[in-house]
């Protein structure tokens, strides 16, 4: 069978996908990985077979901003920027050149199953208009709420410009990476087929790694682990923040700024603080207490997977962070900053309250055990081709 995945360009959009795309290769499928001009590496690094199609992810929420002004987003809350993106940002703005984009290499590479993410939703209109079958792979939990707002305007465009309309969200599987324990129980459902998926690429390693060189010397027992992942990495004062607020707390600190990050903006820091462009997560999250973080889903899900509890400090930088926040503190496995107090303070009283209490660190892992017992990306690869086999309904 032929499968087309499909993403936008940042690194959280596009890891959460590979063990799914890696796992239909290693069965035997044919795979083609299509995502925007200067994130082909990513795929091609475990050896898929990739196409470009589109503009890179700075370049969609530019051309978003443009069109809206920023008081159009004001007042709104997390929930409804999200909203407000996923009509605006990802179908009004850039959803039917990014469709016409797609329809040719759908034509050329005639797969049988599409394979998509919410934030490359246009992949769903292509695949409507090509009549193949499609599914949405989750990479934040509140992507599983787009379809409230999106697919009526994505229906809206759909027929306006190609006459046809797409299937009913009820009947689209949502291949879900965020474990159920962290979602509350009153959360608008969205996508209603969903299909769990073990997100493999934040497990731990089979076998516990050797300790991290950058941990050599380091004055403390424990070491804490501050990150606002790799999309927003360059947004001024905000790692800087989360760092400076650890000062003092008897812990070790590394801190990453992404590949060729600009380290020297810390300036001169404690013996006990790292500033790294990268270390590998799954090496260094075995040996840290902590990990304080601006709610990504990524370096949630990471921490979490290896029973790590999370202080947050959720920002406007993305729409989704305030939520994942909520998701997770749901969960008892962190603490979130409080909307708009942002500082020090508030960052270092969340670091106390969960290094204080075990109950965080005992919740952790408890979510750990649940995402390592989801089912494994191969045999969704299976249940997938059976979905795209003729006369087989979702379940």
């Amino acid at each position: 069978m032929r499968l087309l995945f499909t993403a936008t360009s940042p690194l959280s959009h596009i890891t959460p996908m590979l063990p799914l795309a890696v796992a239909a290769r290693d069965r035997g499928h044919e795979v083609l990985f299509v995502t925007a001009p200067g994130a082909e590496h990513f795929p091609q690094a475990v050896g898929l077979l990739t196409r470009t199609n589109g503009t890179t992810w700075p370049g969609m929420i530019r051309r978003y901003q443009e069109a809206f002004a920023g008081a159009a987003f004001a007042g709104l809350s997390p929930e409804k920027l999200l909203d407000h993106f996923g009509v605006n940002g990802v179908i009004r703005t850039t959803g039917a050149e990014l469709t016409e984009g797609l329809l040719p290499l759908i034509a050329e590479w005639k797969p049988d199953l599409v394979v998509t993410n919410p934030a490359a939703i246009h992949a769903v209109m292509a695949s409507a208009v090509a009549g193949v079958p499609a599914v949405v792979h989750s990479y934040s939990p509140p992507s599983a709420l787009l379809p409230r707002v999106v697919w009526p305007a994505m229906t809206e465009l759909l027929s306006s410009r190609w006459g046809v309309t797409p299937p009913p969200v009820d009947e689209i599987p949502y291949l879900d990476i965020w474990p159920a324990a962290l979602a509350p129980g009153d959360a608008d459902p969205g996508f209603t087929v969903k299909w769990p998926l073990r997100h493999d690429h934040v497990l731990p390693a089979a076998e516990r790694p050797p300790r991290p060189t950058v941990l050599d010397g380091l004055p403390y027992d424990r070491t804490v682990y501050a990150t606002i992942g790799t999309t927003y990495n360059t947004a001024p004062g905000v790692l800087e923040t989360l760092v400076e607020a650890l000062h003092g707390e008897g812990v070790n600190v590394i801190a990453t700024v992404g590949q060729g990050g600009d380290r020297e903006r810390f300036g001169t820091q404690p013996e006990y603080v790292r500033i790294e462009e990268f270390v590998p997560q799954r090496q260094l999250l075995p040996y840290v207490e902590v990990v304080v973080c601006h709610a990504g889903a990524a370096s949630v899900l990471g921490a979490v997977a290896h029973g790590v509890p999370v202080v947050m400090a959720p920002l406007p930088l993305a729409s989704d962070q305030y939520l994942i926040a909520e998701f997770a503190a749901s969960g008892g496995v962190g603490l979130a900053v409080g909307e708009g107090d942002f500082s020090q303070g508030a960052v270092r009283e969340a670091f106390r309250k969960v290094v204080g209490d075990p109950s965080f660190r005992t919740s952790a892992h408890r979510v750990a055990a649940l995402m390592a017992a989801m089912p494994a990306p191969g045999d969704v690869v299976d249940r997938l081709t059976a979905y795209a086999s003729p006369g087989t309904a979702p379940s």
